[in-house]
This record gives C-alpha cells, sequence and structure tokens, in this order.
C-alpha cells in the first residue's frame, strides 16, 4: 500500500519516480485502478444527487399548489380552480373542470413526462425519443379511470402531505455512487487502454523497450493528479468536458515521465 500511496503522490510531485512504476505488483495496479475509479464516480453521483434533489423540490412546489380534492363516484370533485405546473423535470396538471384537456392531448412528443389529474381520469403520459414508441406509432397517453381501487380514499390532504414529505435520504447518495462506479470503470479502462496503445507505440519508435502493460500502468500511475483534478473542477464548473482535459492532460504528463528512460538512453551513449 506504501508504494500505491507513493505513486499517487508522485503524480502530483514527483513525475520521475512514475516510471519505475511500471515494474509493480499488478495487484497494487488493480488497486490503484478502483481507487481512480471510485474518485471518478463522485462527480456522477453527485450529479445525480443534484437532479434528484432538483426534482424532489418540483415536486414539493406542486404539493403546496394542490388543493383539497375528493374523487367518489369516479369523478374528481373540487372547489378550487384547476392549475397547471410546468418544469424541465415534468408537467402536472390538475382539472377538475377539464379545462386544460385539450391541452393534456396536446403533449404528444413533449421531452418530459406528465402527469394530469383530469375530472373523470388520471393521465400518465411518458415520453420517448421524437415521441415514438419502437413501432413507429405515437405515443398515446394512459388513461386511467377513478373507478379503480387504487384510487379509493385518495384526497388532496393526503397527496399533498405525501408529496411535502417526499425526500432523499442520505444513503441514497450511497447507491447513486455505487451506480456510478459502473460507467467510471469502463471509462477509466478504455482511455487508458488507449493512451497506453499509443504510449507504446511512441515508445518503441524512439527506441525503449517496454510491454504494453507496462505502458499501461504508466498511464495509469500518471493519471491520478488529472482525474483528481477534474473530477473537483466539474464540481463547480458542471458543463466542462472533463474526459478531454483529463485525456490531453494525461498523456501531457505521460510524455514527461517517458522523458526519464529518453535522458539515460541519451546519457549513455555520451
Amino acid at each position: 500500500m506504501k508504494d500505491i500511496f507513493g505513486y499517487f503522490r508522485a503524480s502530483f510531485f514527483h513525475l520521475e519516480k512514475i516510471w519505475s512504476g511500471r515494474k509493480i505488483a499488478f495487484w497494487k495496479t488493480s488497486i490503484y485502478f478502483c481507487i481512480l475509479a471510485i474518485i471518478s464516480s463522485v462527480p456522477i453521483a453527485i450529479r445525480l444527487w443534484g437532479e434528484t434533489n432538483h426534482l424532489l423540490k418540483e415536486v414539493k412546489a406542486v404539493g403546496k399548489k394542490l388543493p383539497d380534492f375528493t374523487i367518489e363516484n369516479g369523478k374528481l370533485d373540487s372547489l378550487s380552480e384547476g392549475f397547471v405546473y410546468e418544469s424541465d423535470q415534468f408537467i402536472f396538471t390538475f382539472d377538475p373542470e377539464d379545462k386544460w384537456k385539450d391541452k393534456t392531448e396536446d403533449l404528444e412528443g413533449t421531452e418530459v413526462p406528465s402527469i394530469s389529474f383530469l375530472k373523470h381520469f388520471f393521465v400518465i403520459r411518458i415520453p420517448s425519443a421524437n415521441g415514438k414508441a419502437s413501432g413507429g406509432e405515437q405515443f398515446q397517453p394512459n388513461y386511467i379511470r377513478y373507478d379503480k381501487e387504487s384510487f379509493e380514499n385518495v384526497t388532496g390532504v393526503k397527496l399533498r402531505s405525501v408529496l411535502e414529505r417526499m425526500s432523499s435520504p442520505a444513503w441514497v447518495f450511497g447507491i447513486f455512487l455505487m451506480i456510478s462506479i459502473i460507467p467510471a470503470v469502463f471509462g477509466l479502462l478504455f482511455y487508458t487502454l488507449i493512451l497506453a496503445l499509443g504510449g507504446w507505440m511512441y515508445l518503441k519508435m524512439v527506441g525503449i523497450s517496454v510491454r504494453f502493460v507496462e505502458s499501461w500502468k504508466l498511464v495509469l500511475l500518471t493519471s491520478a493528479s488529472p482525474i483528481v483534478l477534474t473530477s473537483l473542477l466539474v464540481l463547480f464548473l458542471p458543463d466542462l468536458n472533463q474526459k478531454t482535459i483529463w485525456v490531453f492532460t494525461t498523456l501531457f504528463l505521460f510524455f514527461k515521465v517517458v522523458e526519464v528512460p529518453r535522458f539515460e538512453k541519451r546519457s549513455n551513449h555520451q
């Protein structure tokens, strides 16, 4: 473990020490890879966490606007006027008098899901790309009559209470982190292998003999500082192209690392 953290520090402050890392045991490299994958997954998990909290904030806003209502004999009754709540996450329509029924039916092709409480129907529409199903047919809203058992005892008071109490507990972030590790692992493996291939070919061209797996180890050890720095930057600059910056920074540092054997080779020839 001492070697792992030593090379981790070297990627920030002592690049010349990384060249010897091509000889470290593969199991140590695997641990190093897992650490970098976890670091890479953090910005993804934070983005998912933020989007979830934003969605819950919108849901709570709907809960605050939702008036009292009851559902009896297959019909929604309310003394309050309806409303339409539109956000970048969803569209919610409360329409006990069917004033916006036409608008609800015109939502085909929208890029966000919509939920509607009409006078006689509960309507759900989940969009697809271009608003079309896999068979090419236009998606139709799903109309559900209120005479279903699932709508028994549904009232404005109960639904409002549920919506306003919705929250995202801390353990959900742990789930997001575990989910985010999967794309982080594949992304890290893909880009380090590509860079290792290019680095291996370059070293062959300049007459430095290394195995491909050694080239991959050098790329992986070098990539620690770019991964950490870009992961921090993307927290403050969400639109930052993290992968591009990480790849080119790692490539630049890799060339700095391989200057060590090139310098030694030139010294031996003098």
